[in-house]
């Protein structure tokens, strides 16, 4: 196999050929390698919405996710009735893509740094959007207006597949802004 990361080998030389040839992967890797944390998972929509503006599509991610399955670095888990799909991970992320990248790469040739700051946030819907309007639907995100009041609107980007854990956590965070 290949190195240790988190207690766990994966196969390390497998998915450094992988980016060799595969730009989807290379990105994949390159903002992994920017996680100050483990995660446990990692949904497939949050990627497309990150690594979207880069030309890399839902099913590349996916790609990209079974070799890293096949690799043994955790689990590609297609969402059913209502669960997104995702890779539960096995090994810590950002040791496992440091020793797929090697020393020599530089993350910041690949993803810059607002993609590292929207990869380390809790929540895909504070990623900065470029998208046209029309396309939201395409990215994994949908625009919502709600009328606070007679003369001011709020406009709000949220995944299209906000999960009501989500909802209840965007909710407390508005509670959280009052000023009464």
């Amino acid at each position: 196999m290949g190195p240790e990361t988190g207690g766990s080998e994966f196969d390390a030389p497998r998915l450094r050929e992988l980016c060799e040839y595969n730009h989807a992967a290379r990105a994949m890797f390159h903002l992994f390698s920017l996680s100050r944390k483990n995660r446990s998972e990692t949904k497939t929509d949050r990627l497309e919405v990150l690594l979207g503006k880069r030309g890399i599509t839902r099913p590349m991610i996916i790609d990209v996710f079974r070799e890293m399955e096949t690799s043994g670095c955790g689990k590609y888990v297609e969402g059913r009735k209502g669960n997104p799909s995702r890779f539960q991970w096995r090994v810590g992320i950002s040791e496992m893509a440091k020793a797929v990248l090697g020393p020599e790469e530089q993350p910041e040739d690949i993803v810059d740094e607002t993609d590292a700051q929207a990869w380390e946030a809790e929540e895909p819907d504070s990623v900065p959007s470029e998208a046209d309007p029309s396309d939201e639907q395409h990215c994994g995100k949908l625009r919502h207006t709600f009328h606070l009041r007679r003369e001011f609107q709020v406009e709000i980007d949220l995944p299209a597949d906000l999960t009501e854990n989500e909802a209840r956590r965007l909710a407390a965070f508005v509670q959280l802004l009052a000023i009464d």
